[in-house]
């Protein structure tokens, strides 16, 4: 390992996806609001379909404090993460959301990864769990810690697995409730000023 920071492309540790998650978009809470205003001025209440919701900027919105969340918390383990997009599946059968980051990385945060991963025995169950092939599911990446700890500068400049250990030692210190309550984002309603006065 050298003396400069090294960047990564990978995924955000941690983060579950919006779909049927803590993270999908509350609009209740939205509605609640307005319906309110409106009961102040005498007007009746609306209805879900009257809404219009930006659930686009919502999630890019979520997606950026995501990072920040992890930048903030795990400074012993990255020095920067940068948000590049967040990609979504057409259907959520078998994949969900995934941020795509950089991560960056000094030589002190590589060696906080090797200390915690190479004296962290629940790291051997957690590889089991995640990548042992079974019915519905082929691993392309191997079980045995051995193979993750072997070599050290390619794990650390293999995306996937940067990641999952990464994943593995943010889900060691927070949960996703600690992750989710950080962000303070609700979905914006660009009919807004329409709802206020709107009758029905």
């Amino acid at each position: 390992m050298n003396n400069e920071t090294s960047k990564v492309k990978t995924y955000l540790p941690m983060f579950p996806g919006f779909y049927d998650t803590i993270f999908e978009a509350d609009t209740d809470i939205v509605i609640e609001d307005i319906n309110k205003q409106r009961k102040e001025k005498g007007l009746k209440e609306l209805e879900f379909n009257d809404f219009e919701f930006d659930y686009n900027t919502y999630n890019t919105n979520v997606s950026i404090a995501c990072c920040k969340f992890i930048k903030d918390n795990f400074k012993d383990y990255v020095t920067n993460v940068e948000y590049e997009e967040l990609i979504s599946p057409r259907e959520y059968n078998f994949k969900t959301d995934t941020i795509h980051v950089i991560i960056e990385l000094s030589d002190e945060n590589k060696k906080n990864i090797i200390k915690t991963i190479e004296e962290d025995e629940e790291f051997k169950i957690y590889l089991n769990e995640q990548y042992t092939s079974r019915d519905g599911f082929i691993s392309f990446y191997s079980n045995n810690i051995i193979d993750w700890i072997s070599n050290w500068d390619e794990t650390m400049s293999d995306k996937h697995k940067l990641g999952s250990i990464l994943d593995y030692i943010a889900t060691l210190n927070y949960t996703i409730e600690d992750m989710y309550e950080s962000c303070e984002c609700y979905p914006n309603v660009t009919n807004y000023e329409e709802l206020l006065s709107k009758q029905i």
